[in-house]
Protein backbone atom coordinates (compact mmCIF):
# COMPACT_ATOMS: atom_id res chain seq x y z
CA UNK A 1 0.00 0.00 0.00
CA UNK A 2 0.79 3.97 -0.46
CA UNK A 3 -0.31 6.82 -0.83
CA UNK A 4 0.12 9.34 -3.93
CA UNK A 5 0.92 13.21 -3.72
CA UNK A 6 1.56 15.81 -6.60
CA UNK A 7 3.00 18.65 -6.26
CA UNK A 8 3.79 21.28 -8.88
CA UNK A 9 6.60 23.78 -8.88
CA UNK A 10 8.22 25.89 -12.05
CA UNK A 11 11.50 24.50 -13.18
CA UNK A 12 13.26 27.64 -12.06
CA UNK A 13 12.49 26.58 -8.55
CA UNK A 14 13.80 23.28 -8.22
CA UNK A 15 16.83 23.21 -6.94
CA UNK A 16 19.28 22.16 -9.10
CA UNK A 17 20.52 18.96 -7.94
CA UNK A 18 17.00 17.67 -9.13
CA UNK A 19 16.69 19.71 -11.94
CA UNK A 20 19.32 18.85 -14.79
CA UNK A 21 17.82 16.89 -16.86
CA UNK A 22 14.38 19.02 -16.90
CA UNK A 23 16.06 21.76 -17.33
CA UNK A 24 17.24 20.84 -20.58
CA UNK A 25 13.41 20.55 -21.64
CA UNK A 26 12.08 22.96 -20.11
CA UNK A 27 11.92 26.61 -19.85
CA UNK A 28 11.93 27.91 -16.10
CA UNK A 29 8.30 29.13 -16.38
CA UNK A 30 6.59 25.73 -17.10
CA UNK A 31 5.20 23.92 -14.47
CA UNK A 32 6.21 20.62 -13.86
CA UNK A 33 4.76 18.06 -11.33
CA UNK A 34 6.49 15.69 -9.19
CA UNK A 35 4.43 12.51 -8.12
CA UNK A 36 5.66 11.04 -4.86
CA UNK A 37 4.53 7.94 -4.23
CA UNK A 38 5.00 7.25 -0.28
CA UNK A 39 4.89 2.95 0.23
CA UNK A 40 4.50 1.46 3.78
CA UNK A 41 8.50 0.96 3.63
CA UNK A 42 11.87 2.35 2.46
CA UNK A 43 13.02 4.12 -0.66
CA UNK A 44 9.53 5.72 -2.11
CA UNK A 45 10.04 6.77 -5.34
CA UNK A 46 9.65 10.39 -6.44
CA UNK A 47 8.22 10.87 -10.04
CA UNK A 48 9.15 13.20 -11.90
CA UNK A 49 6.53 13.89 -14.45
CA UNK A 50 5.53 17.20 -17.14
CA UNK A 51 2.94 16.90 -19.63
CA UNK A 52 1.84 13.23 -18.83
CA UNK A 53 5.21 11.83 -19.12
CA UNK A 54 7.53 10.39 -16.55
CA UNK A 55 10.98 12.35 -17.10
CA UNK A 56 12.72 10.03 -14.17
CA UNK A 57 12.88 8.83 -11.14
CA UNK A 58 14.50 9.81 -7.43
CA UNK A 59 13.99 7.61 -4.54
CA UNK A 60 13.52 9.89 -1.31
CA UNK A 61 17.31 8.48 -0.20
CA UNK A 62 18.48 10.05 -2.90
CA UNK A 63 16.81 13.21 -1.87
CA UNK A 64 17.43 13.05 1.72
CA UNK A 65 21.49 12.33 0.61
CA UNK A 66 21.35 15.60 -1.35
CA UNK A 67 19.29 17.45 1.49
CA UNK A 68 22.02 16.64 3.96
CA UNK A 69 24.55 17.64 2.01
CA UNK A 70 23.10 21.10 0.89
CA UNK A 71 22.34 21.71 4.65
CA UNK A 72 25.66 20.60 5.79
CA UNK A 73 27.36 22.97 3.28
CA UNK A 74 24.65 25.71 3.86
CA UNK A 75 24.44 25.97 8.22
CA UNK A 76 27.69 24.14 9.21
CA UNK A 77 26.42 24.09 12.46
CA UNK A 78 29.58 23.33 15.00
CA UNK A 79 28.81 22.13 18.39
CA UNK A 80 27.71 24.68 21.60
CA UNK A 81 30.69 26.93 21.98
CA UNK A 82 33.60 26.14 24.38
CA UNK A 83 33.71 28.08 27.28
CA UNK A 84 36.17 31.46 26.45
CA UNK A 85 38.73 31.64 28.65
CA UNK A 86 40.01 34.52 30.57
CA UNK A 87 42.16 35.77 27.57
CA UNK A 88 40.49 35.32 24.89
CA UNK A 89 37.82 37.58 26.38
CA UNK A 90 39.67 40.69 24.91
CA UNK A 91 40.01 41.55 21.38
CA UNK A 92 38.88 44.53 18.83
CA UNK A 93 36.21 43.57 16.36
CA UNK A 94 33.18 40.85 16.30
CA UNK A 95 32.48 39.38 12.98
CA UNK A 96 29.49 37.66 12.20
CA UNK A 97 29.71 35.28 9.21
CA UNK A 98 29.21 31.82 7.54
CA UNK A 99 31.50 29.13 5.76
CA UNK A 100 29.26 28.70 2.98
CA UNK A 101 32.16 30.47 0.72
CA UNK A 102 31.45 33.14 -2.53
CA UNK A 103 32.14 37.06 -1.95
CA UNK A 104 31.56 37.60 1.68
CA UNK A 105 34.15 34.55 2.72
CA UNK A 106 36.82 36.06 0.35
CA UNK A 107 36.33 39.96 1.35
CA UNK A 108 36.48 38.44 4.57
CA UNK A 109 39.75 36.95 4.20
CA UNK A 110 40.90 39.66 3.12
CA UNK A 111 40.45 42.30 6.30
CA UNK A 112 40.31 39.84 9.16
CA UNK A 113 42.96 40.45 11.88
CA UNK A 114 44.31 38.63 14.52
CA UNK A 115 42.62 41.06 16.80
CA UNK A 116 39.12 40.08 15.26
CA UNK A 117 37.46 37.21 16.40
CA UNK A 118 34.56 35.59 13.82
CA UNK A 119 31.67 34.03 15.11
CA UNK A 120 30.05 30.87 12.18
CA UNK A 121 26.44 29.71 12.34
CA UNK A 122 26.07 27.16 15.78
CA UNK A 123 23.21 24.91 16.73
CA UNK A 124 23.04 26.95 20.01
CA UNK A 125 22.78 30.43 19.66
CA UNK A 126 21.91 31.35 22.74
CA UNK A 127 24.90 29.66 24.01
CA UNK A 128 26.55 31.42 22.16
CA UNK A 129 25.39 35.03 23.01
CA UNK A 130 26.00 34.23 26.62
CA UNK A 131 29.40 34.12 26.54
CA UNK A 132 29.86 36.78 23.66
CA UNK A 133 28.08 39.01 27.00
CA UNK A 134 31.03 38.56 29.12
CA UNK A 135 33.61 39.19 26.36
CA UNK A 136 35.10 42.95 25.87
CA UNK A 137 35.07 44.42 21.92
CA UNK A 138 34.45 47.75 20.21
CA UNK A 139 32.83 46.77 16.98
CA UNK A 140 30.68 44.24 15.15
CA UNK A 141 30.84 43.43 12.04
CA UNK A 142 28.07 42.05 10.23
CA UNK A 143 29.83 40.21 7.26
CA UNK A 144 26.96 37.75 6.91
CA UNK A 145 24.23 35.80 8.60
CA UNK A 146 22.53 34.17 5.62
CA UNK A 147 22.43 30.25 6.65
CA UNK A 148 22.35 31.06 10.34
CA UNK A 149 19.45 29.56 12.20
CA UNK A 150 16.63 31.92 12.70
CA UNK A 151 18.20 34.90 11.58
CA UNK A 152 15.81 37.53 12.76
CA UNK A 153 16.07 36.15 16.66
CA UNK A 154 19.98 35.96 15.89
CA UNK A 155 19.82 39.65 14.33
CA UNK A 156 17.97 41.07 17.28
CA UNK A 157 20.71 39.46 19.80
CA UNK A 158 23.50 41.03 18.10
CA UNK A 159 21.76 44.32 18.49
CA UNK A 160 21.24 43.80 21.82
CA UNK A 161 24.59 43.12 22.40
CA UNK A 162 25.94 46.17 20.69
CA UNK A 163 23.92 47.99 22.56
CA UNK A 164 25.22 46.37 25.90
CA UNK A 165 28.56 47.00 24.80
CA UNK A 166 28.22 50.27 23.23
CA UNK A 167 30.05 48.92 20.54
CA UNK A 168 29.68 50.39 17.00
CA UNK A 169 28.08 48.58 14.42
CA UNK A 170 29.13 47.90 10.84
CA UNK A 171 27.14 46.12 8.07
CA UNK A 172 28.76 45.03 4.93
CA UNK A 173 26.51 44.61 2.03
CA UNK A 174 27.32 41.06 -0.06
CA UNK A 175 24.02 40.36 -1.07
CA UNK A 176 19.85 41.24 -0.82
CA UNK A 177 19.40 39.26 2.35
CA UNK A 178 18.33 42.21 4.31
CA UNK A 179 15.69 43.17 1.72
CA UNK A 180 14.18 39.45 1.46
CA UNK A 181 14.98 36.30 2.74
CA UNK A 182 15.45 34.67 -0.64
CA UNK A 183 18.63 36.89 -0.83
CA UNK A 184 18.95 37.24 -4.72
CA UNK A 185 15.50 39.15 -5.32
CA UNK A 186 14.66 36.61 -7.62
CA UNK A 187 10.63 36.14 -7.33
CA UNK A 188 8.55 33.16 -7.15
CA UNK A 189 8.33 33.33 -11.37
CA UNK A 190 11.87 32.83 -11.48
CA UNK A 191 12.73 36.45 -12.33
CA UNK A 192 14.38 39.36 -11.29
CA UNK A 193 11.53 40.94 -9.22
CA UNK A 194 13.31 45.03 -9.13
CA UNK A 195 11.96 44.92 -5.39
CA UNK A 196 8.13 45.59 -6.19
CA UNK A 197 5.51 46.87 -3.53
CA UNK A 198 5.30 45.30 -0.19
CA UNK A 199 1.95 43.56 -1.22
CA UNK A 200 3.68 42.34 -4.38
CA UNK A 201 6.66 40.84 -2.04
CA UNK A 202 3.83 39.39 0.56
CA UNK A 203 2.39 37.45 -2.54
CA UNK A 204 5.71 35.89 -3.74
CA UNK A 205 7.15 35.17 -0.37
CA UNK A 206 4.16 33.27 0.17
CA UNK A 207 4.99 30.97 -3.47
CA UNK A 208 8.68 30.73 -3.21
CA UNK A 209 10.61 27.49 -3.04
CA UNK A 210 13.83 28.40 -2.65
CA UNK A 211 16.13 26.71 -0.07
CA UNK A 212 17.22 30.11 1.44
CA UNK A 213 13.31 31.25 2.13
CA UNK A 214 12.71 27.96 4.15
CA UNK A 215 16.25 28.23 6.03
CA UNK A 216 15.00 31.73 7.19
CA UNK A 217 11.95 30.40 8.79
CA UNK A 218 10.07 33.33 7.68
CA UNK A 219 6.71 33.90 5.06
CA UNK A 220 6.16 37.48 6.43
CA UNK A 221 7.97 40.12 4.24
CA UNK A 222 6.86 42.50 6.49
CA UNK A 223 8.45 41.44 9.67
CA UNK A 224 11.70 40.38 7.93
CA UNK A 225 11.32 44.22 6.67
CA UNK A 226 11.18 45.85 9.65
CA UNK A 227 13.22 43.53 11.96
CA UNK A 228 16.12 44.62 9.17
CA UNK A 229 15.36 48.33 9.04
CA UNK A 230 15.86 48.40 12.83
CA UNK A 231 19.15 46.90 12.75
CA UNK A 232 19.97 49.27 9.15
CA UNK A 233 19.17 52.36 11.30
CA UNK A 234 21.44 50.86 14.33
CA UNK A 235 24.15 50.90 12.12
CA UNK A 236 27.71 53.36 12.47
CA UNK A 237 28.10 52.04 8.29
CA UNK A 238 26.58 50.55 6.10
CA UNK A 239 29.59 49.39 3.40
CA UNK A 240 28.30 48.79 -0.26
CA UNK A 241 30.81 47.41 -2.70
CA UNK A 242 28.89 49.32 -5.76
CA UNK A 243 26.53 51.91 -6.11
CA UNK A 244 23.61 49.70 -7.65
CA UNK A 245 23.61 48.02 -4.38
CA UNK A 246 23.41 51.53 -2.58
CA UNK A 247 20.59 52.13 -4.76
CA UNK A 248 18.90 48.94 -4.19
CA UNK A 249 19.14 49.44 -0.21
CA UNK A 250 17.56 52.99 -0.57
CA UNK A 251 14.78 51.59 -2.13
CA UNK A 252 13.81 48.92 -0.07
CA UNK A 253 14.28 51.43 2.59
CA UNK A 254 13.98 55.13 1.81
CA UNK A 255 14.59 56.82 5.10
CA UNK A 256 18.42 55.37 5.82
CA UNK A 257 20.31 58.11 6.58
CA UNK A 258 22.18 58.80 3.48
CA UNK A 259 25.64 59.03 4.92
CA UNK A 260 25.92 55.64 6.64
CA UNK A 261 26.21 53.91 3.35
CA UNK A 262 29.56 53.85 1.87
CA UNK A 263 30.25 52.68 -1.43
CA UNK A 264 33.98 50.95 -1.58
CA UNK A 265 35.98 51.87 -4.73
CA UNK A 266 37.07 48.55 -6.71
CA UNK A 267 40.96 48.35 -7.15
CA UNK A 268 42.38 46.07 -10.48
CA UNK A 269 45.71 44.84 -10.78
CA UNK A 270 45.50 44.01 -14.52
CA UNK A 271 47.53 41.17 -15.70
CA UNK A 272 46.55 40.60 -19.33
CA UNK A 273 46.16 36.82 -20.68
CA UNK A 274 47.93 36.26 -23.73
CA UNK A 275 44.94 34.37 -25.97
CA UNK A 276 44.68 33.33 -29.43
CA UNK A 277 42.01 35.78 -31.46
CA UNK A 278 40.65 32.52 -33.13
CA UNK A 279 37.96 30.38 -32.85
CA UNK A 280 35.87 32.11 -30.60
CA UNK A 281 35.61 30.06 -27.37
CA UNK A 282 33.44 31.54 -24.41
CA UNK A 283 33.95 30.76 -20.64
CA UNK A 284 31.37 30.73 -17.71
CA UNK A 285 33.11 30.45 -14.46
CA UNK A 286 31.83 29.47 -11.05
CA UNK A 287 29.08 27.47 -9.38
CA UNK A 288 26.45 28.49 -11.98
CA UNK A 289 22.96 27.68 -9.85
CA UNK A 290 19.53 29.06 -10.94
CA UNK A 291 20.26 32.63 -9.89
CA UNK A 292 24.03 32.47 -10.90
CA UNK A 293 22.02 31.84 -15.11
CA UNK A 294 21.78 28.08 -15.37
CA UNK A 295 19.14 28.43 -17.52
CA UNK A 296 20.85 31.01 -19.63
CA UNK A 297 23.45 28.50 -20.19
CA UNK A 298 21.31 25.51 -20.73
CA UNK A 299 19.20 27.58 -23.30
CA UNK A 300 22.40 27.98 -25.31
CA UNK A 301 23.09 24.06 -25.70
CA UNK A 302 21.90 23.57 -29.01
CA UNK A 303 22.43 27.30 -30.83
CA UNK A 304 26.38 26.67 -29.55
CA UNK A 305 26.09 23.15 -32.21
CA UNK A 306 24.88 25.50 -35.30
CA UNK A 307 27.52 28.31 -35.03
CA UNK A 308 30.07 25.96 -34.01
CA UNK A 309 31.02 27.70 -31.24
CA UNK A 310 32.69 26.37 -28.24
CA UNK A 311 31.53 26.88 -24.49
CA UNK A 312 33.65 26.18 -21.31
CA UNK A 313 32.31 25.98 -18.12
CA UNK A 314 35.09 26.43 -15.34
CA UNK A 315 33.47 25.20 -11.77
CA UNK A 316 30.13 23.26 -11.77
CA UNK A 317 26.73 23.36 -13.99
CA UNK A 318 24.19 20.85 -12.37
CA UNK A 319 23.29 17.82 -15.23
CA UNK A 320 25.54 18.78 -17.62
CA UNK A 321 27.33 16.92 -20.40
CA UNK A 322 29.86 17.29 -22.44
CA UNK A 323 30.15 17.28 -26.32
CA UNK A 324 32.36 18.45 -29.06
CA UNK A 325 31.07 22.32 -28.25
CA UNK A 326 30.17 22.06 -24.63
CA UNK A 327 32.33 21.03 -21.57
CA UNK A 328 31.84 21.46 -17.89
CA UNK A 329 35.94 21.55 -16.39
CA UNK A 330 34.83 21.19 -12.91
CA UNK A 331 35.70 22.99 -9.63
CA UNK A 332 38.60 25.03 -9.62
CA UNK A 333 41.67 26.56 -7.76
CA UNK A 334 41.32 30.71 -7.67
CA UNK A 335 44.86 30.99 -8.38
CA UNK A 336 45.00 28.71 -11.37
CA UNK A 337 42.07 30.48 -13.44
CA UNK A 338 44.30 32.52 -15.50
CA UNK A 339 46.05 29.14 -16.69
CA UNK A 340 43.11 26.92 -17.26
CA UNK A 341 41.97 29.75 -19.26
CA UNK A 342 45.05 29.89 -21.56
CA UNK A 343 45.02 26.46 -21.42
CA UNK A 344 41.68 26.04 -23.17
CA UNK A 345 42.08 28.92 -25.32
CA UNK A 346 39.72 31.19 -24.15
CA UNK A 347 38.66 34.24 -25.92
CA UNK A 348 35.50 35.58 -24.53
CA UNK A 349 33.63 35.10 -20.75
CA UNK A 350 30.02 35.26 -20.42
CA UNK A 351 28.90 36.42 -16.91
CA UNK A 352 25.06 34.89 -17.23
CA UNK A 353 24.00 35.88 -13.84
CA UNK A 354 20.01 36.40 -13.73
CA UNK A 355 20.08 38.28 -10.26
CA UNK A 356 21.76 41.37 -9.98
CA UNK A 357 25.10 41.30 -8.09
CA UNK A 358 26.33 43.78 -5.09
CA UNK A 359 30.32 43.31 -6.53
CA UNK A 360 31.20 39.84 -8.21
CA UNK A 361 34.57 38.48 -7.73
CA UNK A 362 34.34 36.62 -10.94
CA UNK A 363 33.63 39.81 -13.36
CA UNK A 364 36.94 41.76 -11.28
CA UNK A 365 39.00 38.14 -12.17
CA UNK A 366 38.27 38.63 -15.82
CA UNK A 367 38.57 42.21 -15.58
CA UNK A 368 42.02 42.07 -14.17
CA UNK A 369 42.84 39.03 -16.70
CA UNK A 370 42.20 41.69 -19.64
CA UNK A 371 39.51 38.94 -21.54
CA UNK A 372 35.95 40.67 -23.30
CA UNK A 373 33.55 40.23 -21.18
CA UNK A 374 29.33 40.10 -21.30
CA UNK A 375 26.93 40.45 -19.21
CA UNK A 376 22.76 41.47 -18.02
CA UNK A 377 21.80 44.63 -17.45
CA UNK A 378 21.73 44.21 -13.72
CA UNK A 379 23.02 44.94 -10.75
CA UNK A 380 27.40 45.50 -10.06
CA UNK A 381 27.81 43.20 -12.78
CA UNK A 382 26.00 46.02 -14.77
CA UNK A 383 27.01 48.89 -13.42
CA UNK A 384 31.12 47.36 -14.01
CA UNK A 385 30.90 45.64 -17.28
CA UNK A 386 29.34 49.18 -18.80
CA UNK A 387 32.48 51.11 -17.68
CA UNK A 388 34.93 48.32 -18.88
CA UNK A 389 37.00 48.65 -21.96
CA UNK A 390 36.01 45.48 -23.40
CA UNK A 391 32.47 44.82 -22.00
CA UNK A 392 29.49 43.94 -23.31
CA UNK A 393 25.95 44.42 -22.21
CA UNK A 394 23.46 42.25 -23.15
CA UNK A 395 19.98 43.55 -23.90
CA UNK A 396 17.73 40.21 -23.95
CA UNK A 397 18.01 36.77 -22.45
CA UNK A 398 17.19 35.05 -25.49
CA UNK A 399 19.95 32.40 -26.47
CA UNK A 400 19.93 33.44 -30.66
CA UNK A 401 20.44 37.14 -29.62
CA UNK A 402 22.76 36.30 -27.04
CA UNK A 403 25.06 34.74 -29.36
CA UNK A 404 24.11 37.56 -31.78
CA UNK A 405 25.98 39.97 -29.99
CA UNK A 406 28.69 37.92 -28.59
CA UNK A 407 29.58 36.90 -32.34
CA UNK A 408 29.30 40.76 -33.56
CA UNK A 409 31.21 42.07 -30.61
CA UNK A 410 34.07 39.17 -31.44
CA UNK A 411 33.96 39.73 -35.22
CA UNK A 412 34.12 44.09 -34.67
CA UNK A 413 37.02 43.64 -31.72
CA UNK A 414 38.81 41.50 -34.12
Amino acid sequence: MHAKVRLSARVGCWPDWISGAVRAKHSAQDLVSFEVQVPWGWAPQFSVQADGKTLGKISAVQIWGAFLKTAQKALRLSAPPSPISSAQRRFETLIFSHHIGGGAEKYLRSFAQKSHRMVMPVANADELFRELADCEFQEIVLNQIYSWPRPLQTLQSILRLADEKQARLVFLVHDYYCICPTAFLINSKGKYCDIPEPEICKSCLSQHLTDSRHFAFVDDITTWRHTWEEALRRCDEIRCHSESSRQMLLKAYPNLQRQKIEVAAASLNKNPLSVPPHPLHIAVIGHISFHKGSQIVWSLYPELQKRNVQLTVFGSLSGAKDNEFFRVVGPYQNEDLAKLLETFKVNFVLFPSVCPETFSYVCSEVMQLGLPLACFDLGAQGERVGKYEKGLILKDTNPEKILDSIQSYFTISH
